[in-house]
């Protein structure tokens, strides 16, 4: 009665169908929503479950802990970003295909006990490792997606500094200019042979703490201390070389220190036609007794072979003037002329030597000409006499830190590796420093060991140099490629994340495992994976090396086992983690003290 009164008098008919359509609907949702939260609580005591036997063994208080990255927000565009430590564990299709194919997806009947091992082995097959930074980790953590990238294109990671330049087809090009799709100059050690291969992936890895390995050949590289190497492993016959991060080199054998340098440089031959040897000959004495004034204005040279230079513009109608100064050495002014226009690009002072691109590019004849011009000028063939035999051909001489790196690069092209050495007191004339920079036929740097196109030459030292930007890169199929002082390198890891997805992909409960991070007995830092066996004991699997070959988990060594050098130490621990939890406490001050130390972005905060 009361609704047809108020729908009558009202005209609310309709509305209060409508109402009673809403009401419907909303007691239906209702028990929707209780179905979903009754199943909700059944999850929430049965992860509750899971983590209290989880924390059973560690006893400490969960926590909040975030990364901070570096990530991709637009093109070449990164941020920092900070990161909860359990996304880095990240199981994928690729991953549970491979376990599938071998039939490794945990249903609750296998044995845990050889099921583990055998997960384990899988996700680092055919990998080496090295040790992480002392107190930290070199490098920005990566997800599990980006390490596949990795261990696709063939064990990927070059930490280098932005400014080192490496070669590619149109030359040199600096590390922090490189795009994905570049090809560079790379090595074929199967095929012995150079060759060129494209970037696959760049990582951008920000600042990072760089070192600066000296070689015997007086050339340096600015790197990582995580920065693969290829080293030689034997002392004689052809040389063998294997993947080794500059941290673990061995400079106790003389032979652990060699790595392949390149012999000869391929180019690309792209000649200037109207320059011919000869004015090839009169640029490069020009760079060693040449100036330029006034933008331009006056281009010079001088010296005693005035008359050699003379006779070369008088046969190419190149005008020019003569005069001597006040100590009588000939002078010759370069008047207006497109050859006086191409040497104005060469050098603004002694210090400031630039050899364009399009030099690097001439037939081997006309640089030997151009080389062979600046020798005149500044270099000597050297016929001095000691007590010792010595094998010097030439020796050149240049206060120009570039023009050094460009006659070592010319000279590479040409297959003469020469030596530098940076005189402080050089008991000449002035009191800068200057390069020497010698040629011998006979070096250990130009002998042949076993590859085409590549000697040796020997790390010297390593020292620290502050953080600067770097990068990591990926080169195709060969992961080779070389600096600019013609060192052939590898590309730097982060595995216990990977393992921990491959263990989430299986299916293997969360109860069973994590990832612990902290001081190990060795005193690096480390990330790494522990498992409980089948006695509730905490079994190590090493994240890095050495690895067990043990088939099952009571063969692992337990976090208590001493001579386990690459496990957590006892008062070491920092925090651990899943893809599900993540727990922390420092059990000493020594602990404390290492995670400063470390200087890493990882933030922590304790939830009771």
């Amino acid at each position: 009665m009361i609704k047809e009164f108020f729908g009558h008098y009202f005209g609310f008919t309709e509305e209060i169908v409508r109402l009673r359509e809403i009401v419907k609907k909303f007691t239906e949702d209702i028990k929707y929503w209780q179905k979903k939260a009754e199943k909700a609580n059944d999850n929430y005591y049965a992860l509750k479950s899971e983590f209290e036997l989880f924390q059973k063994p560690v006893d400490i208080p969960s926590a909040e802990i975030t990364y901070s990255r570096p990530l991709l927000v637009s093109e070449r565009t990164y941020e920092m970003i900070g990161i909860d430590i359990r996304n880095f564990i990240m199981a994928d299709f690729h991953m549970e295909k491979k376990l599938k194919a071998k039939n490794l997806i945990y249903d609750g009947t296998q044995d845990l006990e050889e099921l583990i091992p055998k997960i384990y082995r899988l996700a680092k097959k055919g990998y080496k490792y090295g040790k992480d930074e002392k107190y930290g980790f070199e490098e920005y953590w990566m997800f599990p997606f980006e390490l596949q990238a990795v261990l696709k294109y063939g064990k990927a990671g070059d930490c280098v500094a932005n400014y080192e330049e490496i070669y590619t087809p149109n030359g040199l090009k600096k590390i922090g200019e490189l795009k994905e799709g570049d090809l560079v100059l790379s090595y074929d050690f199967d095929k012995e042979k150079f060759c060129e291969k494209p970037i696959e992936k760049i990582w951008e890895k920000g600042k990072l703490k760089c070192k600066r390995v000296y070689f015997r050949n007086g050339t340096t590289i600015d790197v990582t201390k995580n920065h693969p190497l290829w080293l030689r492993t034997n002392q004689y016959g052809k040389s063998k070389y294997e993947k080794t991060i500059l941290s673990e080199v061995n400079q106790s054998l003389w032979y652990r220190r060699k790595v392949p340098v390149a012999k000869k440089i391929p180019y690309k031959i792209k000649d200037i036609e109207w320059l011919n040897p000869n004015l090839c000959f009169v640029t490069g004495h020009f760079i060693a007794e040449g100036w330029v004034e006034k933008n331009e204005a006056r281009v010079c040279t001088s010296g005693y072979d005035c008359e050699i230079i003379a006779g070369i513009l008088e046969e190419n109608n190149i005008p020019f003037s003569e005069k001597t100064n006040g100590n009588g050495v000939p002078i010759i002014t370069f008047l207006k002329s497109d050859f006086k226009g191409f040497l104005g690009k060469f050098k603004t002072s002694s210090f400031n030597i630039n050899i364009p691109e399009e030099i690097f590019h001439l037939p081997e004849n006309k640089i030997r000409k151009f080389l062979e011009g600046y020798k005149l000028g500044d270099g000597y063939i050297d016929k001095r006499t000691y007590s010792f035999k010595h094998n010097n051909e030439f020796v050149y001489n240049t206060i120009s830190d570039q023009l050094k790196d460009d006659l070592v690069r010319l000279h590479l092209q040409l297959g003469e590796p020469l030596y530098t050495y940076y005189c402080k007191n050089h008991m000449g004339l002035g009191n800068k420093p200057i390069w020497r920079i010698y040629y011998n036929p006979e070096s250990f740097f130009a002998r042949d060991y076993g590859y085409k196109g590549l000697s040796e030459t020997s790390i010297v030292k390593v020292e620290d140099i502050g953080e600067m930007k770097t990068r990591d890169f990926h080169v195709k199929d060969t992961s080779t490629f070389f600096f600019k002082n013609g060192l052939c390198a590898h590309q730097c890891d982060d595995w216990a994340n990977l393992i921990g997805s491959y263990f989430v992909a299986a299916k293997i409960p969360r109860n069973r495992w994590l990832i612990s991070v902290g001081v190990t007995r060795a005193g690096y830092g480390h990330a790494t994976v522990y498992v409980k066996d089948e006695m509730q004991v905490w079994r190590h699997l090493n994240s890095t090396r050495p690895e067990s070959k043990e088939t099952r988990l009571s063969g692992f060594p337990s976090n208590k086992d001493e001579k386990d050098m690459a496990g957590i130490k006892p008062n070491g621990f920092w925090f651990s983690y899943n893809d599900k939890f993540s727990v922390h406490r420092w059990d000493s001050e020594e602990a404390r003290e290492a995670f400063k130390l470390a200087e890493q972005p990882i933030y922590i905060k304790v939830i009771k």
